[in-house]
Order: structure tokens, then sequence, then C-alpha cells
């Protein structure tokens, strides 16, 4: 078993509704997926390119630019992680992390997270 994984990056706003005090405010988000597998008859996993466009297709086109709150009654980091695992799962994940700022980050992984 082998894992490829992708870096993306998003900006978005969100006001967390149990923030009092806290101000509409963005983030520069970064997003890895990582896909398993066995290698193919071409020796990969699954091309990059296809893992490239379903994130973009599926994630970025909505959430990029966005106001968070448009989508998910409570924009927490993890609510949102949440989200793009239930999303992208048919891809065969084995993890997906998803970082608010260089320190804060949420990580899904199969064991911890399973389709609704």
């Amino acid at each position: 078993m082998m894992q490829l994984g992708q870096d993306f990056m998003f900006s978005a706003a969100r006001k967390l509704p149990s923030a009092k005090g806290t101000p509409l405010h963005g983030h520069k988000y970064r997003l890895r997926v990582v896909v398993k597998g066995n290698l193919n008859e071409d020796g990969m996993i699954t091309e990059s390119a296809t893992v490239r466009k379903i994130v973009k297709d599926i994630v970025l086109k909505k959430l990029d630019g966005s106001y968070l709150n448009d989508y998910f009654k409570v924009p927490t980091l993890e609510n949102v992680t949440k989200w793009i695992w239930d999303e992208l799962y048919d891809l065969n994940l084995m993890e997906v992390v998803l970082w608010e700022n260089p320190e804060l980050f949420v990580r899904i992984t199969p064991d911890e997270k399973r389709k609704k």
C-alpha cells in the first residue's frame, strides 16, 4: 500500500457564532489530501492530475473566496474538515488535513471518520 498526497491553498472568511466579540475574519487555509492504493500498471496509485481536478471542482470552487457561514451553520475548522472528508470520500482517502494557520490544524483519517 502506498500513499499519494497533494496540498492546496484557499482563502475564506467566517464568523464563529460562539466566539463572542470575535469579528468577521479570514484565513488562508492549507488543505492536504492523501489517497492510498496499490501501484497500477502505469506505476502510479492514481493520476495526481485527477486528484487535483476533483479537489478543485468539489472543494476549492465552492470554498475559495467564500464566506463559510453561507455553507456551514458553525464554520469551525473541525466542521469544514469533516465536510471536505465527506465530499472526497470516494477518492480512497488516507487522510485529510486542514490548517487555518501554520500552527493550528485538524486531521481526519479512516479510523477517526466514517462517511455518514
